[in-house]
């Protein structure tokens, strides 16, 4: 194999915002201790009013920013095989994870590190790795949502970090 440094990354932007929104719509919305839900319309729709407009609410599931780099280093060794170095390195900016924009099922930006090291055959018929995903153990909620009439917030969080090995066979070789 040849020796080498392959660059890998991506870069995503977006600028996503409402235009606008059924007057019926108010969000953001949170909850206090007690279980009082805050909107912008206040009562009699909710308990409190509160800050915010439903324009400026964030829309779900849309980080402004993902950036990813996850750069690979071949290193050919005299038998023909192959030593694969893969780190991956992902940022994602905050993001909520509802249409409410639930304070506590806010996501904060995220840093992972994921890093591989790979023994590639002389004919690249089997790969054996091991590595580890989520080496920085950044924690963040990933899904959920409220029910304000029991008082209660319900969210699922990203997996931690974690530890593997694979063993990958070819049934035919690459030529």
């Amino acid at each position: 194999g040849k020796s080498g440094l392959r660059l890998n990354g991506a870069l995503s932007y977006i600028d996503a915002y409402y235009t606008s929104v059924n007057s019926n719509i108010n969000f953001p919305q949170s909850a206090l201790p007690d279980g009082t839900t805050v909107c912008p319309a206040g009562p009699p729709i909710c308990g409190v009013q509160g800050p915010g407009l439903p324009l400026d609410a964030k829309l779900p599931k849309t980080p402004k920013w993902k950036i990813t780099f996850d750069p690979e280093y071949d290193l050919p060794l005299t038998n023909g095989a192959t030593i694969r170095l893969i780190p991956a390195f992902t940022y994602i900016s905050e993001m909520f994870n509802d249409s409410l924009n639930t304070p506590q099922l806010r996501r904060p930006a995220s840093r992972l590190f994921d890093a591989s090291i790979h023994y590639a055959g002389p004919d690249d018929k089997y790969d054996f790795a091991i590595g580890g995903t989520n080496l920085t153990n950044d924690r963040f909620v990933t899904a959920g949502s409220p029910n304000y009439g029991a008082g209660e917030v319900s969210g699922y969080y990203n997996a931690p970090r974690m530890w593997y090995a694979s063993v990958r066979v070819k049934m035919q070789p690459s030529p």
